[in-house]
């Protein structure tokens, strides 16, 4: 699997599946540029690229603003020339008002939610297919078990990954005069390094502090935030103590997949990722 010559943007890179999808690409050949909003962590996503004997470049981006998305293509392509793989995998319905049901969810969370999930999706695979149509290029959504089947406490958040599924679906039929491929990659529970902070002050409150001071400052106060959240919540306790958790780079492995040559006739598809915890729903 070879991906010499070829251009990837990667958003949500800074962290978890997005840099390790990053680093997989860039040792098969690609030029890669992450984005995300902290810029710390895209340099250190960076700087483990080229320590893997890649290249990389990034841009600073919140997905929920246009201007910024538009940045971000514009960025990559005078960089590198061209534009042949999109992966669409940050998400902004992470924050922790997000977490609520149909009756309390608020019209400012909802719409948060969307903008940074659906909406981002829209708007940043509308810009760059002019440049993928060009290549022959794909685009890599990642969506959540929580779409295929929905979840407790968290209507906007499921609901929104549930739309990024059929929306894949949507723009597969949309291209196919056009050779862009469109997939989604599914993930279930993966452990990166904020979930792994997080069952670990669940499970020691003792020392909840000592491990969030430990964590990188970017999440920090995320982590208080879930943390309290989580404490209320037993479905989460549950979820979280299931043991059906995957790494960012299992789910790499997926995202690489569905982007290369290998996937060329798989189209309009959905991946699930996540070790079997889904099977029987």
């Amino acid at each position: 699997m070879s991906f010499e010559g070829k251009v990837a943007i990667i958003t949500g890179g800074g962290r978890g599946i997005g840099r390790a999808t990053a680093i997989t690409m860039a040792k098969k050949g690609a030029k890669v540029c992450v984005a995300s909003r902290t810029k710390e962590d895209l340099e250190e996503t960076c700087r483990m690229v080229r320590e893997a004997g890649g290249e990389c470049m990034y841009v600073v981006t919140d997905i929920c603003k246009l201007d910024q998305i538009r940045n971000m293509i514009d960025k990559t392509v005078e960089a590198y020339g061209r534009l042949d793989i999109l992966v669409n995998n940050a998400a902004g319905g992470t924050r922790t008002s997000s977490r609520g049901d149909i009756l309390t969810v608020t019209e400012e969370e909802w719409k948060w939610t969307y903008d940074g999930t659906v909406t981002a999706v829209y708007r940043a695979s509308q810009y760059a297919l002019p440049h993928l149509i060009k290549t022959k290029g794909n685009i890599v959504n990642v969506g959540s078990t929580q779409g295929l089947s929905g979840r407790r406490r968290n209507a906007a958040y499921s609901s929104a990954k549930a739309a990024i599924v059929n929306l894949t679906r949507c723009m597969a039929l949309d291209l196919l005069d056009y050779g862009v491929r469109v997939n989604c990659a599914v993930p279930g529970h993966i452990d990166n390094e904020y979930y792994v902070a997080l069952k670990a002050a669940l499970n020691d409150p003792e020392h909840e502090e000592e491990i969030i001071a430990a964590q990188p400052v970017s999440i920090q106060k995320k982590l208080r935030e879930q943390i309290e959240a989580y404490k209320t919540d037993p479905i989460v306790r549950t979820h979280l103590g299931r043991g059906f958790s995957g790494t960012p780079q299992e789910m790499a492995n997926a995202i690489v997949f569905l982007a290369s040559d290998e996937a060329s006739f798989i189209n309009g598809e959905y991946l699930v990722v996540d070790g079997g915890s889904s099977c029987g729903k």
